[in-house]
């Protein structure tokens, strides 16, 4: 093992073989503790109905394999001489998870357990805060963010030589790639752990003077996605409002609503109304639903495409058409998936 510093921030490389009984290697970016509120009933294992894209047929698909990548999380080099997998901090964005995952779970639980008897709730001022922090690491862990935060450490580090050769003198026995390996973990880190995320702390800041309130379906069904937190704002009777939510189970909406109108904790929405919130999970790689004809309760007729707000590409300091530019160049070179 071998440590090291830059800045304040201590790296620790521990050299190791990928083993699936050692580190965990299918790591969700949607949690199976979100996910198994949306499945199939009377079922031995967790099973949801899912559209892919490009694909107009529901599939019925365990949990366990869906909204997820091998090793996501973790930065991987190859050691050049060995041939060592070497893990920069094995599970450790990962493992940051699992408590808040947690949490949420037991929040989701108490809410449906109260409004399946009566159309009130109450949650202490910890457990929304709890709920404010869930949705803004939801939005933050998706691949599409893990990758940039990746791309943006490669092309950064290889445009700046005299950092290079700074490293080298500090670090003359630590491979290049293997250092950069250390460099994106710290990064990615920094960037989306709940914790200690600069994105998702940022984003759970801005909703705290936001309305907690769930929306109520009757006779429909909310549907999901692979990326379930939307972005929903307009004007109604004379009044902006700016609202970002999730499904949080077929029948129910969480949302935090940016409005000078106060708004009861609970709203019921009819069909329409459902549709139109549903168009918002379109364009995503999977749709996600406990009903096989999941299509039906959304609204195609949106240009969900059109009407997507960009706020989360500006806390990147940049635009949505530079942002997916730049991961449509590094997808279609190499994927970074093992430094080398």
């Amino acid at each position: 093992m071998n440590i090291g510093n830059i800045g304040d921030s201590k790296i620790v490389m521990e050299y190791t073989e990928v083993l699936d009984k050692q580190i965990t290697r299918k790591q969700h970016y949607v949690p199976k503790a979100y996910l198994k509120n949306f499945s199939v009933s009377n079922q031995k294992s967790e099973q949801v109905y899912v559209v892919f894209t490009n694909d107009e047929n529901a599939k019925l698909v365990s949990i366990d394999n869906i909204c997820c990548r091998s090793y996501l999380y973790d930065q991987i080099a190859i050691d050049p001489d060995s041939k060592i997998h070497v893990f920069a901090a094995p599970n450790e964005i990962e493992n940051s998870f699992i408590e808040l995952e947690g949490e949420y779970a037991t929040i989701i639980s108490k809410i449906k357990n109260a409004l399946r008897d009566s159309d009130e709730f109450e949650l202490a001022r910890v457990e929304i805060d709890k709920l404010r922090q869930f949705m803004s690491s939801l939005l933050f862990r998706n691949p599409i963010f893990v990758h940039l935060s990746n791309y943006i450490i490669d092309t950064q580090y290889k445009n700046d030589p005299d950092h290079i050769k700074h490293v080298k003198n500090i670090f003359p026995d630590v491979p290049q790639n293997v250092y950069l390996s250390m460099l994106a973990n710290e990064f990615l880190k920094m960037n989306i752990a709940p914790d200690v995320g600069l994105f998702p702390r940022a984003l759970a800041e801005t909703m705290k003077e936001s309305q907690l309130c769930i929306f109520k379906a009757q006779g429909s069904v909310f549907v999901t996605s692979d990326m379930p937190v939307v972005n929903i704002y307009g004007e109604k009777d004379g009044i902006e409002y700016d609202l970002l939510g999730m499904p949080i189970t077929p029948e129910l909406f969480l949302a935090f609503v940016d409005t000078v109108q106060h708004i009861p904790r609970i709203i019921i929405i009819d069909d329409n109304s459902v549709k139109r919130m549903n168009s918002k999970q379109i364009n995503k790689e999977m749709l996600i639903s406990n009903r096989i004809d999941l299509l039906s309760y959304i609204d195609f007729s949106i240009d969900a495409k059109k009407e997507d707000d960009e706020q989360f590409y500006q806390l990147l300091h940049t635009d949505k058409e530079t942002a997916l530019k730049q991961y449509e160049d590094m997808m279609s070179s190499k994927e970074i998936k093992y430094w080398r």
